[in-house]
């Protein structure tokens, strides 16, 4: 018994150092990003989608512009595999307001969203890496309008919301040394597919 449990503890510090040498001796790490198809551009679809409904078709839009999901994260690692930190995240969609196929006004949202969040690198080399990542946090939407309405008249409103969001990465890939690409795929505020550099310090 006394030999097992030596060789049990023998085989635990081997191991601990051997993940001690795959991991790189730094703290933190400070990711940019750009993706695609977040949570606010699919939010944005479906109100476009309730102003036609409501206007019986009176009102149409053209497809708008979509700037981002514009990412910036910082991890603090805590151990080898989990990292804690933040992510923060802009999007911004400007979309023409269209009646008898004249433009009658224009639309612009900007969202600006904070996420706590927790990366796990569940493998690790000196130059590539596999890891998921998951946040949950508030979106502050800041919505603006101006429009022509039915007596000609120019309008303006404007209305500012806050709704929960998240982003959940199920794959991230990494590659690179102190300074690393990355991809991930998955759902939320990030995208369902995104790409970036990470500097680790």
């Amino acid at each position: 018994m006394k030999k097992l449990i030596i060789s049990i503890m023998a085989v635990a510090v081997v191991c601990g150092f051997s993940m001690r040498a795959q991991a790189q001796d730094y703290d933190h790490e400070l990711g940019l990003s750009y993706g695609v198809f977040s949570t606010s551009n699919w939010l944005d679809g479906f109100d476009d989608v309730t102003i036609i409904t409501t206007s019986a078709g009176k009102i149409a839009f053209d497809k708008g512009t979509f700037i981002g999901p514009i990412a910036l994260e910082y991890f603090y690692r805590i151990n080898p595999l989990v990292g804690v930190g933040a992510i923060g995240i802009y999007g911004n969609c400007k979309t023409d307001f269209i009646s008898d196929k004249a433009i009658i006004g224009k639309e612009t949202n900007s969202y600006f969203t904070v996420l706590p969040a927790v990366k796990l690198d569940w493998f690790r080399r000196s130059n590539f890496g596999l890891y998921s990542k998951i946040g949950a946090g508030i979106t502050i939407r800041n919505e603006k309008a101006d429009f022509t309405n039915d007596k000609g008249e120019k309008q303006n409103a404007s209305d500012t919301g806050v709704h929960f969001n998240w982003q959940m990465s199920i794959l991230g890939v990494e590659f690179g040394s102190s300074i690393r690409g990355f991809v991930e795929l998955g759902c939320g505020e990030q995208g369902v597919a995104l790409a970036g550099i990470r500097f680790r310090l």
